[in-house]
């Protein structure tokens, strides 16, 4: 298994510390294993989430009733998204 070294700040060391010490993981491996996991279960659902999304635009512009172009309103929510995340 390939080795990686990674910098992390005092808050998240102490984090890992911490789990060890209440023994739900028995060494950082573990913690870091889980929260890799944690993110990739997020990413899963963020993407099908914004599938169904544009779906449900796609499907309301096949309709004709709606008075704007649902893929300019998705290009402004992905807008707004990336400058809220770079802020953070």
């Amino acid at each position: 298994m390939p080795k990686e070294t990674i910098e992390l700040s005092e808050e998240d060391a102490a984090f890992i510390r911490e789990a060890i010490a209440r023994c739900d993981y028995a060494n950082a491996d573990e913690v870091v294993s889980r929260g890799l996991q944690s993110l990739r279960d997020y990413e899963t659902r963020k993407k099908q989430a914004e599938e169904k999304l544009r779906k449900m635009l796609d499907d309301a512009r096949a309709s004709g009733t709606v008075e704007f172009d649902p893929r300019e309103a998705w290009a402004e929510v992905e807008a707004r998204y990336r400058q809220r995340k770079s802020q953070t």
